[in-house]
């Protein structure tokens, strides 16, 4: 099953640009095509911001993570930060029990993730 995805331009409180990518459907080796091809074009965008709503995926397994977690680096290197915002519970389970915590940015709600972007705007 093909992933389902909505890109939106969304701003932080404090005016930062971010690319939203709506994720739904479940994230597994069928998918993850899918969803690397969607990451990899948010990243050549060149959007410094990038934020992943997942509060409609279905779910996600190591596939989907190692998918996530690649693209997490592929966007550092490109100068972009990804956060992951609304993952459900089967999503954050599947994160922790795998120990993917410390490679990607995972915050509960929107108004969460575009806080943490406008903090990081604010460094240099």
């Amino acid at each position: 099953m093909a992933i389902k995805f909505e890109l939106k331009e969304i701003q932080t409180p404090g005016g930062q640009q971010v690319l939203k990518a709506e994720l739904g459907g479940f994230v597994d080796s069928k998918s993850t095509p899918d969803l690397k091809k969607i990451l990899d074009e948010m990243i050549a965008t060149g959007a410094k911001f990038l934020l992943l709503d997942c509060g409609y995926l279905d779910g996600v397994n190591s596939t989907g993570l190692a998918v996530l977690a690649g693209a997490s680096d592929r966007a550092e290197a490109a100068g972009s930060l990804l956060v992951l915002a609304r993952p459900n519970r089967a999503v954050r389970m599947v994160v922790e029990c795998v120990g993917f915590t410390t490679l990607l940015n995972l915050k509960d709600t929107e108004a969460e993730a575009l806080a943490f972007f406008a903090e990081r705007a604010k460094k240099p």
